[in-house]
């Protein structure tokens, strides 16, 4: 008859072995999640690194080895930012994905990582700290080609519109020019042809106008630097009014205001600010209304009829949906400021929209416009929305002028 320590080392040696079963069907069963798990993330075309506590690579996936062109053995081991960033932020701390990192914050947002052949790849990054390792898990995608069609978009955007320039300044300087022929007498013709040919004139006009506001949205989309140069605004406006004088005759303009008043910004579209005023004047008040511009208001045409403040002070109440409360004028001078706020806004963790409180702007430029169109591709790269609320009269139109309302949600 066994002893009783050998039947409790037989019983021991038995539950051991179905301990050691278990164990082993359920890391067979971690492997096979394991393994799914890496299928579908390989399925998604996403490049996945995880990031040792020294910032090493200690895992990279087939996907990212794709995109940057190393095997992927010799991604394992490397330092993360001297092999993807090589030559583009020569200090860690310049560079914003590293400092996250560093500081253990979730990232996300565009970047550019350098491939095996010092190319640099666009990419879109979001990063998350690991619990208890502390590691970090990157994910990236390759951007290549949305980068590639949204050029080719524009490039084919800013072709076509060149090229409707060119026939459409035929069409509308010879549709004027009947035009004005028909109203003077020097030219007769039966009433309904007089109204076809005004009519002819007037739409000719309005196409040009769609084409111009066509290749300032477009050289805005494509970050075009403004060309800043001294305006003198009575040469701006005695110009269009000299223009619409011989467009619409029987029209009277007068100019008041300051002869020397100067702004510094694009001329082009310091014009077609005072155009479309002028226009929305002769517009609304009738062709045989004398229409008066005052220089010192044309300095301001874009404002709010609150006094300049002469700066800009931004409230942000957070949420997931983040407002921003602007008060004051957003100019060159400020514009970097809001710039800064929506792209902090943007990148912190939980923030489905971002809205802009214009309740209170006294003054925007073409700055301030180029800040909402960046705005808006930044968040809009993180799945993020961007939304205008309160705007004033005058910024609304100016929103209209410039088709920003159409591309980005006002309210």
């Amino acid at each position: 008859m066994p002893s009783i320590a050998v039947v409790v080392a037989t019983v021991a040696l038995v539950l051991a072995m179905v301990a050691l079963v278990r164990e082993r069907r359920a890391l067979q069963a971690a492997h096979v999640a394991q393994a799914r798990f890496l299928g579908v993330i390989e399925a998604t075309g996403f490049g996945v690194l995880m990031l040792d506590s020294s910032g090493r690579i200690a895992y990279a996936n087939q996907s990212a080895a794709d995109i940057v062109g190393y095997p992927v053995h010799s991604l394992v081991g490397q330092e993360k930012h001297s092999l993807l960033h090589r030559g583009v932020v020569d200090e860690p701390a310049g560079c914003p994905l590293e400092q996250a990192l560093q500081e253990r914050k979730s990232f996300y947002g565009p970047d550019h990582f350098v491939d095996i052949r010092g190319n640099l790849v666009p990419v879109a990054v979001s990063t998350a700290p690991l619990s208890g390792e502390g590691g970090t898990a990157i994910v990236f995608r390759d951007r290549s080609t949305e980068v590639a069609e949204e050029r080719q978009r524009h490039d084919a955007l800013s072709m076509i519109s060149h090229e409707l320039r060119s026939p459409l300044t035929s069409v509308v300087g010879f549709s004027n020019r009947l035009e004005r022929s028909v109203q003077a007498g020097r030219l007769e013709v039966a009433d309904s042809y007089a109204e076809e040919i005004t009519l002819l004139a007037q739409e000719s006009r309005r196409m040009r106008d769609i084409v111009n506001v066509v290749l300032d949205v477009a050289n805005l989309e494509r970050h075009k630097e403004i060309e800043s140069e001294p305006v003198l605004l009575r040469h701006v406006v005695d110009e269009e009014a000299d223009r619409l004088s011989r467009e619409r005759p029987g029209a009277t303009f007068a100019r008041g205001g300051e002869d020397d008043a100067v702004v510094e910004s694009d001329e082009r579209y310091v014009r077609r600010i005072i155009q479309n005023l002028m226009e929305n004047a002769l517009k609304y008040a009738g062709i045989d209304a004398a229409i008066i511009s005052d220089v010192a208001q044309a300095i301001g045409a874009v404002a709010d009829d609150t006094p300049s403040t002469d700066q800009l002070t931004l409230t942000v109440e957070p949420g997931p949906t983040t407002t921003i409360v602007l008060v004051g004028d957003l100019d060159p001078a400020t514009a970097p400021q809001l710039e800064a706020a929506v792209a902090e806004a943007a990148a912190a963790d939980g923030v489905d929209q971002v809205v802009l409180d214009l309740a209170d702007l006294t003054f925007i430029d073409s700055s301030g416009m180029r800040v909402f169109v960046l705005a808006r591709e930044d968040l809009t790269s993180r799945g993020r929305g961007l939304q205008l609320r309160n705007p004033s009269a005058n910024t609304r139109r100016l929103l209209d002028i410039t088709g920003l309302g159409e591309i980005i949600a006002v309210d």
